[in-house]
């Protein structure tokens, strides 16, 4: 089962996003077969982001899923791997702003 859905990040509010694929992305194929890249501004590649880290990591209550939201935001990290591994150094001591 997933963390965040569409309709829970719509519901959250928390950053605005685009539902619909840059040209040249396809909404359908996500994480390693998509792009090395994780964009902040599409929300299918945002959800697949925070599903795919809280499942590597075990994390199943809808905080997790807000912090990761928050932190992936925070995080200047363009890279999938570079923006995970900034969250799993700053996530004991990260806190919201």
């Amino acid at each position: 089962m997933s963390l965040v859905t569409k309709t829970s990040l719509t519901k959250r509010a928390a950053y605005p996003y685009t539902w619909i694929a840059s040209p040249g992305d396809n909404p359908n194929i996500t994480g390693k077969a998509d792009s090395g890249r994780v964009s902040r501004k599409e929300g299918y590649e945002v959800v697949d982001f925070i599903n795919a880290y809280a499942a590597k990591h075990s994390l199943v209550k809808p905080a997790s899923g807000d912090k990761i939201e928050d932190m992936l935001h925070a995080c200047d990290k363009v890279m999938r791997v570079d923006a995970t591994t900034w969250i799993q150094a700053n996530w004991a001591t990260w806190k919201a702003s």
